[in-house]
């Protein structure tokens, strides 16, 4: 190489060799700025001088803060919740597998609306919606496990040879000759008939009725049970077997609301209170019920078609649960609306009753998921769950084994009397106070009146209203009629409403009442009423109407005194026996504004 060329490479070598000297001695920080919102970088002014060679400094590194994320503004999906709510409120209450279009409706209602508010904070009656599937889970589980066991039946019934199926008749035959020997021997054990033979009897009819006809022709004693049923019909004090029947088509349809005028009852219930109205009702008491009604329809038809008529002296009877008690979970809500009524009736002076849930008798009848085993859950739990306002009666243990239902769910005529009866008689006793000698003497000193009455001549019925003694409570009403024939008044009614109906012969008609109250151990009575006649065309006398009371006195007291004041005063005004007084200035305008008024009615008329 000869010297020009190192010479040029020297100088390259060195040119180079500064060039990269001034780089890495120039020490430039940049400035980072960290922004939580809108931030606008100011660049450097590029005349601002720069530090060739600042003084080596290491530079603190700035932390990263938490971003911030911003709050979305989202607005509440009012109509997605809403149509949820609305889609929900359509399932029955009474689930079963033809609801499963309705249920699947209300969860697509549902998966509309957004996550963050699919639940019961927003759905307010989301836990219907998942006790509604849960239901029909397990009815489509019940149905897909009988549907397998069909078909296996059937497919185990084709592989049967000829040999064998004719095994199998004759394994029926000896099954049917069986059940006709169970029959038989049920009825062999009714033995001798008394009052407590109900449950024997019962027990033997069903299992009569469950036979083919073929095999009832077999039952040799048949005539003994026909017979037993009539004599144990003497014998009740309900409606005997031989009047009993099968009929139970009110369980299929109907509904049945205030057949009555007696508010003493007042009956709320599902398709066995149907049943009920249907075979004991006397036309007088009050009855709100329909068949299959639950908890919805309680709240929103149920209860308010009679709520108006409970009053003092009212005993209110829910008989309510059965279409429910599948799924406990409903038994809190029955509890808190139950509770929450009763507490605003008591407060009235009525009485409330809620009536335990009726036996089944035998299970998976209805929707499949009524059992007795979830019924006395029921019961257990709403006992206690009712507070002091509500009383509990217990009919399912009391009539658990006498009860007849044909289709397992609803009960026949003797059945619907006994549960009735049985209501009474718990109500009866349950009103009954220790005597108040002092509560006992004013109702003795007493004297009702009939104050109106009414007479409908195509039903033969009146209508009456009484008096009744003030701040006495579970007060009854005797009603008599004059019996010509006897010359004696014969009791027709005895009821705790102040307005009753009562059935009333032809002709003319003498009626009588008296308030009374029954104690534990004696009956305060008061004095008879006026006396009313009604005639055969329901002309009425003898009606005494209530008095003023004692605003209605004080007021015609005042407006007699002050008549006796002003016609007191204008007469010793007269007569000069008073001097003039700043009132006469009161009358002297009044009189001279009147005669102004009557000198321009007579100048109009000239």
């Amino acid at each position: 190489m000869n010297q020009k060329k190192l010479v040029k490479l020297g100088c390259a070598l060195l040119a180079g060799a500064l060039l990269f000297g001034s780089v890495v001695t120039i020490n430039v920080t940049p400035s980072v700025v960290y922004a939580t919102g809108d931030t606008t970088t100011t660049p450097a002014d590029p005349a601002d001088p720069v530090d060739s060679d600042p003084d080596p400094v290491t530079p603190t590194p700035t932390p990263n803060p938490d971003p911030v994320t911003p709050t979305p503004t989202v607005t509440e999906p009012t109509t997605e919740i809403n149509n949820a709510i609305a889609a929900i409120n359509n399932i029955p209450d009474a689930i079963s597998v033809d609801t499963e279009g309705v249920i699947t409706a209300a969860r697509t209602a549902v998966n509309a609306v957004p996550e963050a508010y699919r639940n019961g904070t927003y759905i307010t009656n989301l836990s219907k919606l998942t006790g509604a599937e849960a239901q029909l889970a397990d009815l489509k589980a019940q149905a897909a496990d009988e549907a397998a066991k069909k078909a296996a039946a059937e497919k185990e019934e084709a592989r049967l040879s000829i040999f064998e199926k004719s095994g199998r008749e004759a394994d029926k035959a000896a099954a049917d000759d069986a059940a006709v020997a169970a029959v038989i021997n049920a009825i062999n054990a009714i033995g001798e008939v008394n009052e407590n033979s109900g449950a024997a009897i019962a027990n033997a009819r069903l299992l009569y009725n469950a036979l083919s006809e073929a095999s009832k022709a077999k039952v040799t004693n048949y005539g003994t049970l026909t017979s037993a049923e009539s004599t144990f019909g003497s014998l009740s004090t309900v409606v005997s077997e031989a009047e009993d029947n099968t009929d139970i088509s009110y369980a299929k349809e109907g509904n049945v609301t205030l057949m009555g005028t007696d508010a003493s009852y007042i009956f709320i219930g599902d398709s066995r209170t149907v049943g009920m109205a249907q075979y004991v009702n006397t036309n007088q008491h009050i009855w709100s019920a329909k068949v299959g009604a639950g908890l919805s329809w309680m709240k929103s038809e149920g209860v308010p078609a009679v709520e108006n008529k409970i009053e003092s002296g009212s005993n209110v009877v829910i008989l309510m649960g059965v279409n429910d008690c599948g799924n406990t979970s409903n038994e809190k809500k029955y509890a808190t609306y139950i509770n929450e009524k009763g507490k605003a009736w008591a407060a009235k002076g009525a009485n409330v009753y809620y009536v335990s849930v009726n036996p089944i008798t035998r299970d998976s009848v209805a929707n499949g998921s009524i059992t007795n085993a979830k019924i006395e859950a029921w019961n257990t739990a709403m006992q206690n769950d009712l507070t002091d306002d509500v009383t509990y009666i217990d009919t399912y243990n009391k009539l658990k084994g006498e009860l007849v239902a044909t289709d397992g769910l609803h009960y026949t005529k003797r059945g619907c009397q006994l549960i009735y009866n049985a209501i009474l008689e718990f109500v009866e006793a349950d009103t009954v106070e220790e005597v108040d000698e002092d509560e006992a003497k004013k109702i003795e000193e007493f004297q009702t009146k009939i104050t109106s009455t009414t007479r409908d001549m195509e039903n033969g019925t009146v209508t009456l209203t009484v008096t009744a003694p003030t701040n006495i409570t579970n007060v009854s009403y005797q009603i008599a009629l004059y019996n010509e024939e006897t010359s004696s008044w014969d009791v027709a009614s005895e009821t705790k409403m102040t307005t009753t109906t009562i059935t009333v012969p032809e002709g003319d008609v003498k009626i009588r009442a008296r308030a009374q109250k029954k104690y534990d151990t004696e009956t305060a009575q008061g004095k008879w009423s006026n006396i009313v006649t009604v005639d055969a065309e329901g002309v009425v006398t003898g009606v005494e109407k209530e008095g003023l009371g004692i605003v209605g006195k004080i007021i015609i007291g005042l407006v007699i005194a002050l008549f006796a004041f002003f016609g007191g005063y204008f007469i010793l005004r007269k007569k000069g026996i008073i001097g003039p007084t700043p009132i006469d200035n009161v009358f002297n305008g009044i009189a001279n504004l009147l005669e102004k008024i009557q000198q321009k009615f007579k100048k109009k008329e000239k």
